[in-house]
């Protein structure tokens, strides 16, 4: 699914703690949330509560072709994730061939940077009165739009150069590179990664990296003032390249590895690292 996607009639489907709701897009009417059975919010309790709520959404769209005529986005947390098992099955009952799932914690983890969340749970958001409402139309869901269709969900802020003097962060970014230079001359045995290079091993260590750091983060992390333009939806690297990228870094001498990392956690400190190197990025920041 393309951004080509976005003239297409889209339901976003909302997976959030095993409760489901669901929001329409018209490319010519915007967005438009959507009851089950008279309620904004569904509770779930397995997968055939989910192929019930797809059948019900099938029912109401009330077009010629049902969810067939559709662009289907399902977002999902990692709770609601087991209830997924049977929705690839039942979408093609349903003659849906335009669908894709998506990862639901990146979004609100990048919404709640850009603006703190009144909201806890899908029965906070959905309400069409009062602050949840306002977030919800100014942030999560231009936001969602962004991340379909590549629609910048707000306006690009000033950048401002950052002033090394004041920015504690900017002071950890040139020892790095100073221990790199270092590290170097002791070794005499090629060039250190260093700036871009660096953050080129982070999709090795974090899963969903770039739907988490934003483009203004990861220019941050290496002192840049334009910011990158990270492509959205951004692939995850195959098996093979984490596990290369993986020794790479492995292979860097340790204070750059812990430097990169202390760097990431400053920023970012709800990503998680992937699990077969976990460890050893936990051992590292025992390190501090």
């Amino acid at each position: 699914m393309d951004r080509t996607s976005a003239l297409v009639p889209t339901i976003v489907l909302l997976l959030h703690r095993k409760q489901a709701a669901w929001v329409l897009h018209d490319p010519d009417q915007g967005w438009e949330p959507r009851e089950l059975w008279g309620e904004p919010v569904f509770d779930l309790s397995s997968a055939a509560d989910l192929t019930a709520v797809l059948r019900e959404i099938d029912d109401k769209v009330g077009t010629t072709n049902h969810l067939a005529s559709f662009a289907v986005q399902v977002l999902s947390d990692e709770e609601s994730a087991p209830l997924l098992e049977q929705l690839s099955p039942t979408l093609t009952r349903l003659q849906v061939s335009n669908w894709q799932v998506l990862w639901l914690e990146p979004l609100l983890a990048q919404a709640e940077r850009h603006r703190p969340s009144p909201c806890h749970t899908l029965r906070d958001i959905l309400p069409d009165s009062g602050k949840a409402r306002v977030w919800r139309d100014e942030v999560l869901l231009p936001l969602i739009a962004e991340r379909l269709w590549g629609e910048p969900a707000w306006p690009p802020a000033p950048v401002t150069p950052p002033n090394p003097d004041d920015s504690a962060l900017q002071r950890r970014v040139r020892e790095l590179e100073q221990r790199c230079a270092s590290l170097e001359a002791q070794r005499g045995s090629g060039p250190l990664p260093e700036g871009e290079a660096l953050l080129s091993f982070l999709p090795a260590l974090y899963p969903h990296v770039f739907s988490t750091l934003s483009g203004a983060d990861l220019a941050l992390l290496i002192g840049r003032v334009e910011p990158f333009e990270i492509p959205s939806p951004y692939a995850e690297p195959s098996t093979e390249v984490v596990r290369k990228k993986q020794r790479e870094f492995l292979a860097l001498p340790r204070e750059v590895q812990r430097a990169l990392v202390q760097l990431v956690r400053s920023v970012a400190p709800q990503l998680k690292p992937r699990p077969e190197i976990a460890h050893h990025i936990e051992r590292l920041l025992s390190e501090e």
